[in-house]
């Protein structure tokens, strides 16, 4: 008996000490888009054992050399995902796909590397791939102005998109400003201050990532806020997909995919085309994309990633109508455009290259290269012009992650952003049809570049304080390159702007593990741009202008209520913007002609609060309903006129436009929702946008009519194969936005005044109902 009981213990032992020697692996789950660390995921091991991974997302998996296991991997905030993981010595990464619920545990990246949206601090929106793929992904206004505080406006069909944040960055009628842009870490905002997003592809974006409010401290210009979009990412494996799309008004649209993703690379080369007649007279539009989308994980140290871009299109011009032409005759288009074929043709190639290095546990580095290029050619009522750009400059951010106590850590940033353009810039005069004289001929340079820093303390876990700063430097050139005859002015200038500095202060308190509150404050600018500091009647440099100011406070708070079931997200927050750029008519004299010039008079009052709630019910047993999310974002804006005037003229002229409703905001946006997945594969997504009505001049004696937008979108999407191991899928779909034929304007050019006793014409209309239908097929070879 002694001797059977010595040997079960001799095997036992020798049992135990033969798994002892089995290899470990390290492995780490990440996002997929911006390769971040997961906190605490769930791993399953062959359906069996269930392991977690540390504060870093790390996990340790014990494997013999030629064996293979199945592990499925989850997280809050992320889509489960299976794979087959056999041993290798390097570390093992495994990327997750966020959802668009649970979304306070979704990794983002802007400010804050390394934390969730829960633990960062202000006003974060996110559209996930789920939230871009509730519309038809082609008219990207209709996923993002789903956002509280958010609004996207296109002057046309394809063209002239605007981003209103906080409802600072419509003052501007044709190309945005006010705000930053980024296109996987390429800025796409230029060294003036203005940002122009006709070479974006919607329909391959994954990710879109909005700061609202100033981040100057960190970004440099922008009040309103930063946007970052994020293009999509191969699945796991070799993959091809062809994706379809067409609709009214001849609408087509066809994207090729070739991926490649792994644990040490992700591939994606997207080629598309684009057409449609347009909802209106002259409103065509034909555009052909290509990009590469490439990150290389070469080390648990190292990624190194390449993005290239390359967009041509023609988009013809319609203009806007008056109010008696949104309501009778929203397809008619302006004479003046028809009579020049108004039309804007861009071929454009951008490209970044960046690499995130860890020096070792306490010190990483993130640089990026980046270089443009664009021909730019556009014909509207009685102009045209032919633009040349080049952009390029560098970014890096260097952060030092020591601990500083027990129970204080921290992270410290420095770096500094530095864009220059070279743009040569021609325009003529254009009369039906018939080029006519030379009108411009210039070359710009903007320069843009500045210096931040941050400090990162966390006290207690729970307690978040953060404090930050930029110097900013701009400069611009402008050469007149125009032959000097007659009365000809040169409009020659250079000019420097007094350097800037930007703080911030941020203050987030876990209240528990579900609820956090923040406030901050922080200071933003945005320069005047280059064609407001050059006079054209005098051709001297405007000496006198300067940026626009703002001081915000903010105060919200976070929670993940309901087990987790429901998200909420509201803030509320004052924006005190000074030094307001207006123009100004200033009468001859002097030997001087009378012109116009754009001076600072004023100040304006930005107030408003957000909110954000979704809910969703995930049955815990397997049924025909797999998913019930409702949701609903509310805006509401009280801006005023703090103190502005129609000029600082200070006559009988003048008028005061103080303490009324800023022009081009409504008061009440809401949006209401929601998103069904049942059957096994059969989904239902449906929105209703209704817009308040808009004060659109600045005395508010004109206004835009409220309106309600109701879309639908169902479909079948399906895998087949096993789980984890699928090699074909499909999703079929069709919708219809608008479905109720609302009249509205998809774009308000506003603050217009008549002329000789003729209304101006202020609208865009927006399209009527319109359906659509779509077919993506995907084949994986695993």
């Amino acid at each position: 008996m002694k001797k059977a009981a010595g040997l079960v213990l001799l095997f036992f032992l020798f049992a135990l000490f033969a798994h002892a020697q089995l290899p470990v692996m390290n492995c780490v789950v990440k996002d997929l888009y911006f390769a971040q660390s997961i906190p605490f995921a769930s791993i399953v091991v062959d359906e069996r054992d269930t392991i977690y991974a540390n504060d870093k997302g790390e996990w340790n998996l014990s494997l013999q050399q030629n064996q293979s296991v199945t592990v499925k991997v989850s997280a809050k905030g992320y889509g489960p995902k299976t794979v087959v993981v056999k041993f290798t010595p390097a570390q093992f990464t495994i990327f997750l796909e966020p959802l668009n619920y649970q979304t306070n545990y979704i990794q983002v990246r802007g400010l804050y590397n390394g934390k969730n949206l829960f633990n960062t601090p202000g006003s974060i929106a996110n559209l996930v791939t789920r939230d871009l793929q509730r519309n038809n992904q082609v008219e990207l206004q209709q996923s993002f102005n789903v956002l509280p505080g958010v609004r996207m406006e296109f002057r046309n069909i394809n063209t002239g998109a605007r981003i209103i944040l906080r409802g600072y960055g419509n003052q501007n009628n044709n190309n945005g400003i006010g705000y930053k842009a980024y296109y996987n870490d390429i800025p796409l905002t230029e060294a003036d201050g203005t940002t122009n997003l006709d070479d974006i592809d919607f329909a391959t974006l994954a990710r879109v990532e909005v700061f609202r409010g100033p981040v100057s401290s960190v970004y440099g210009t922008g009040i309103g806020g930063v946007v970052n979009f994020v293009s999509e990412k191969a699945p796991q494996g070799i993959s091809v997909r062809q994706w379809f799309l067409t609709g009214s008004n001849n609408t087509f649209r066809t994207t090729s995919s070739v991926g490649v993703g792994n644990d040490k690379s992700n591939i994606i080369f997207n080629y598309g085309q684009q057409r449609t007649d347009g909802y209106r007279m002259n409103s065509a539009s034909k555009k052909d994309f290509w990009n590469l989308n490439a990150s290389f994980y070469n080390s648990a140290k190292s990624t190194l990633s390449a993005f290239v871009y390359y967009t041509k299109s023609n988009d013809q011009l319609s203009g806007q109508v008056d109010s008696f032409g949104l309501i009778n005759y929203p397809d008619s288009a302006e004479i003046s455009y028809l009579r020049n074929n108004s039309h804007s043709e861009l071929e454009s190639i951008r490209m970044g290259v960046s690499q995130e290095y860890s020096f070792n546990k306490l010190l990483s580095n993130k640089t990026t290269f980046f270089v443009g290029t664009q021909e730019i050619g556009q014909g509207v009522a009685t102009i045209l012009t032919k633009t040349h750009k080049s952009s390029f400059g560098a970014r890096t951010a260097f952060i030092f992650t020591p601990t500083l106590g027990p129970t204080v850590t921290s992270r410290f940033t420095l770096g500094m952003e530095v864009h220059k353009n070279i743009i040569y810039q021609k325009s003529y005069n254009l009369n039906n049809g018939v080029l006519g004289t030379l009108r411009t001929d210039q070359e710009l340079k903007p320069l843009q570049w500045n210096v931040f820093g941050m400090l990162e303390l966390t006290i207690a876990k729970n307690t978040l304080m953060v404090f930050s700063g930029s110097a900013n430097f701009i400069t611009y050139d402008n050469e007149d390159l125009r032959a000097t005859a007659g009365s000809y002015i040169n409009q020659s200038g250079y000019r420097t702007f007094k350097p800037l500095v930007t703080p911030r202060w941020v203050v987030n308190h876990l209240v528990s593990k579900n609820i956090s509150v923040y406030s901050n404050y922080s200071m933003g600018y945005a320069q005047p741009g280059t064609a407001q500091f050059i006079i054209p009647q005098t051709g001297k440099v405007n000496e006198g202008i300067k940026p626009e100011i703002s001081n915000t406070f903010e105060v919200g708070t976070k929670a993940s209520l309901f087990k987790d079931a429901m998200y909420l997200n509201f803030a509320f927050f004052n924006m005190d913007v000074t030094d307001k750029i207006v123009t100004q008519n200033f009468p001859a004299a002097g030997g001087n002609p009378a012109y116009i010039a754009f001076v600072n008079a004023g100040s304006v009052n930005f107030t408003g609060a957000e909110l954000t709630i979704n809910y969703a019910l995930i049955p815990k047993q397997k049924q025909f309903l797999g998913l019930l999310r409702p949701f609903m974002s509310y805006t509401y804006n009280g801006s005023r006129n703090s103190d502005l005037k129609s000029d600082n003229n200070n006559n009988s002229s003048t008028r005061n436009y103080s303490n009324l409703h800023v022009s081009g905001l409504a008061r009440n946006i809401l949006n209401v929702g929601f998103d069904v997945e049942a059957g096994d594969g059969f989904y239902l997504n449906a929105t209703d946008l209704f817009t308040d009505r808009i004060p659109i001049t600045l005395d508010n004696t004109v206004y835009a009519d409220s309106y309600n937008l109701v879309n639908l979108k169902a479909g079948y999407r399906k895998e087949f194969g096993k789980t984890g191991r699928s090699h074909f899928s499909f999703d079929v779909f069709g919708g219809n936005n608008n479905i109720f034929n609302a009249t509205y304007a998809q774009f308000v050019v506003i603050n217009l005044v008549p002329v000789g006793g003729v209304a101006p014409k202020y609208f865009t209309p927006g399209p009527r109902s319109t359906l659509y239908a779509g077919l993506s097929l995907r084949y994986t070879f695993r």
